[in-house]
């Protein structure tokens, strides 16, 4: 573990190098007199250390601010949303799975403990009930990995076996319509709100989707071929003039998504119910992904996607200056926040 001091670099405000939350703990320790430790390999970990001795954690993107039970509730996105919805929450129609390799072992340790039957008829109600498309994911994925949109039974099943290979657990999830939004919240106050679009293109009437991709996050293809193919979309095809196509189910920045700031007020259902989703989980620095048709609307429809305790940051500054301004003003307020757990 090594002491940081801050860096000449960050006094002049260049980024020394180094993760955002590093660089930016740095200035703020230097400028509140409090003793930055980090550990020696990737400066990822550390602890902020008061004159006295008191300590406050931090791991990544994960501070001592949250309690570690509501932590972790919020990392299993089931949970989540169990407990966000018993409090009245919009939140999508959802089906837990296990995998059948992890069923067997949990048969083996608990017998009695599952039921696989019970698994196989809950899917088929839930297909009896919901129409397609659905969608797949990780109970515990993050960054969009692995997310899936499956337009049709058959589809699913190959999703499935592909997906149980790398994970125990999977979410079907009913699809949710409207534009994707963010919102992060501390201590009760909603900082900011972005809006996110995935990565697309948009036809010209001439061009195939292969050359319209071309040079377009090319450390995406796989996954974008993929996503098409299971849409029955060819790249050989030739969309119409100003056609949009969305060549991933999600919209996450790491992921090649674009963000935009919500400078006017959110409807008070929406703001409200944010605020109540962090109560429901017992957090208190968090971000909450939904879906809503508009903002614009005090009764607007809403659909929460899922609660992070730790919210990351870094891919949003690097948006644009003015997304890299409220990141650091977001990083401002949590530290002195957490400046209060040293007292």
């Amino acid at each position: 573990m090594s002491e940081q001091p801050a860096s000449e670099d960050t006094k002049t405000g260049q980024a020394p190098g180094g993760p955002l939350v590093q660089r930016l703990l740095k200035d703020w320790c230097a400028r509140n007199n409090l003793k930055l430790v980090l550990d020696d390999a990737l400066g990822h970990a550390g602890y902020i250390e008061s004159k006295d001795g008191k300590r406050s954690f931090f791991i990544g993107t994960r501070f001592d601010l949250n309690p570690l039970g509501a932590s972790e509730i919020a990392k299993d996105k089931a949970y989540a949303l169990e407990f966000m919805a018993k409090e009245g929450l919009p939140t999508p129609k959802t089906l837990l799975l296990t995998s059948p390799e992890e069923q067997q072992r949990l048969a083996l340790k608990r017998p009695g403990y599952v039921d696989t039957s019970a698994q196989a008829k809950a899917l088929e109600d839930f297909l009896s009930a919901t129409d397609f498309p659905l969608f797949v994911k990780p109970n515990d994925g993050q960054e969009g990995e692995d997310v899936c949109k499956v337009p049709s039974r058959a589809a699913l099943e190959t999703i499935l076996t592909t997906l149980f290979a790398r994970h125990t657990k999977l979410l079907v999830q009913q699809e949710a319509k409207g534009r994707e939004f963010r919102s992060v919240v501390l201590n009760g106050q909603i900082l900011f709100s972005i809006e996110r679009n995935g990565p697309q293109v948009t036809g010209d009437g001439a061009s195939s989707l292969s050359d319209l991709m071309r040079d377009h996050h090319p450390e995406l293809e796989d996954q974008i071929i993929a996503h098409l193919t299971m849409q029955d979309l060819s790249v050989d095809l030739v969309p119409d003039a100003e056609c949009d196509v969305a060549l991933l189910p999600t919209t996450n920045l790491s992921k090649g998504g674009k963000a935009k700031l919500v400078e006017a007020e959110l409807p008070s259902p929406v703001s409200d119910g944010i605020l109540a989703a962090g109560k429901a989980i017992g957090l208190a620095y968090y971000a909450i992904d939904y879906l809503s048709p508009s903002l614009t609307d005090q009764d607007t429809d809403w659909t929460i996607l899922e609660i992070n305790a730790a919210p990351g940051l870094a891919e949003l500054a690097r948006q644009n200056d003015a997304m890299a301004d409220r990141v650091k003003q977001t990083y401002e307020k949590l530290f002195n926040a957490l400046s209060g757990t040293l007292q």
